[in-house]
């Protein structure tokens, strides 16, 4: 567990407008301060990141806990962020610079780092016997260090060994970048035309999804790796943004009611939907349609309680030492855990099944419980004495 001296991502967890507003009559908090840090908000990360190794490392969940949808969780989370931080230096020198210069050094040495392992792993360590695992990653290595891997996965399908399979979503996230700096310089916006334009562009790309599912309803991962298809997760959390600063200096009861409506149609839809079809796979009618778009909708209501209640429940439950510990790893432990699952499981439980015969259930949990506290550790080591090195660089 990191101590107080821990470093902080001097850009991460803040929100940048020009106020910040409390409603007479209640705690709810709008913070849009650029000064502001949010401590939060690494809880919420925290709780993506735990929802993602649920999905990969606990099997029995996959039918009817959707713990995929934490990816979805860090697009929101991006969204708001991103197009906080995009707007709040929008008149100020060096906005383009500054703000890849910043996602380069958050993301790029420590995932560099990573594929250059695997790929240097693969190349003298592997034996040539299992190559064809990992071949989509050998014939297509281009495309990781150009951050197309999305759409690799999205035409040859996903590959039979699954360690570099979650860096789609990064992939998804760097290409974002690429426009929406471009899109937030070019329209000089008001925030109603901003809710506008992104509430519209939100639409079209659920209108899409639809279509596409009609013309071909049998499992395609375009549909999931997809970039289009996904930035409606991003533009939900810079509409939440946008929501925050209109509302900051007027009445907050606007988007709070925004929010129990949502909350009181789409949950029970979604439990509905889920109870119906009888599994909670990405590629199911309901999330391959209009799911991705609500999954976003519901996370982006917890993300407005989080931020307008600075002592409400859900504020204080995600301030908690652990999770926030989760979240400030979470890049680290999102890029490492899968190729360590990978790698290790299948050894560890050659070795248990040859000293520990007959209790396959227990080899299972045991090796797992391994391959994530190995995750965990490493990832708070890179944090800590890699990835902060950079980060400083951000000031």
């Amino acid at each position: 567990m990191p101590n107080k001296k821990t470093f902080e991502d001097p850009d991460q967890n803040r929100t940048r407008s020009h106020s910040t507003k409390k409603h007479p009559g209640n705690s709810e908090l709008v913070k849009t301060d650029p000064r502001e840090h949010i401590p939060a908000l690494d809880g919420l990360r925290g709780l993506a990141i735990g929802l993602v190794l649920i999905w990969h490392f606990v099997v029995f969940s996959h039918r009817w806990l959707p713990s995929w949808i934490g990816v979805d969780l860090f697009f929101v989370l991006s969204g708001y962020l991103i197009t906080g931080r995009l707007i709040g230096t929008k008149e100020m020198p060096g906005y383009f610079s500054r703000f890849y210069r910043n996602r380069a050094l958050r993301i790029l040495p420590l995932y560099f780092l990573v594929i250059m392992i695997f790929f240097g792993a693969a190349r003298f360590l592997l034996d040539k016997k299992n190559l064809p695992t990992i071949a989509i990653y050998i014939d297509h290595w281009r495309s990781f260090f150009l951050f197309t891997q999305n759409w690799t996965f999205s035409l040859y399908g996903r590959p039979q060994d699954l360690s570099l399979l979650p860096l789609w979503s990064v992939a998804v996230e760097e290409q974002l970048y690429l426009v929406w700096p471009l899109l937030i310089f070019l329209f000089p916006i008001d925030p109603k035309t901003g809710i506008r334009i992104f509430a519209t562009a939100i639409f079209l790309v659920v209108l899409t999804r639809c279509c596409y599912y009609i013309h071909d309803p049998s499992f395609a991962p375009d549909r999931y790796y997809n970039t289009f298809f996904r930035a409606d997760s991003m533009m939900t959390g810079g509409l939440l943004y946008l929501l925050h600063i209109r509302t900051a200096n007027t009445s907050a009861r606007m988007v709070s009611s925004i929010r129990k409506a949502l909350l009181c149609v789409l949950l029970p839809l979604s439990v509905g939907c889920i109870l119906v079809i009888g599994n909670t796979y990405p590629a199911n009618f309901f999330f391959a349609t209009v799911g991705y778009t609500i999954t976003a909708l519901l996370f982006a209501c917890l993300l407005d309680d989080v931020i307008r209640f600075d002592q409400g429940h859900l504020n204080r439950f995600f301030r908690c030492r652990w999770l926030r510990f989760l979240g400030k790893i979470s890049y680290g432990l999102y890029l490492i855990h899968y190729p360590i699952l990978t790698f290790l499981r299948p050894r560890i439980r050659h070795w248990e099944a040859v000293h520990w015969p007959g209790h396959p259930s227990l080899e299972l949990a045991l090796s797992e419980c391994i391959c994530l506290l190995l995750a965990v550790v490493l990832s708070a080591f890179s944090y800590r004495y890699f990835e902060s090195r950079f980060l400083r660089l951000k000031r």
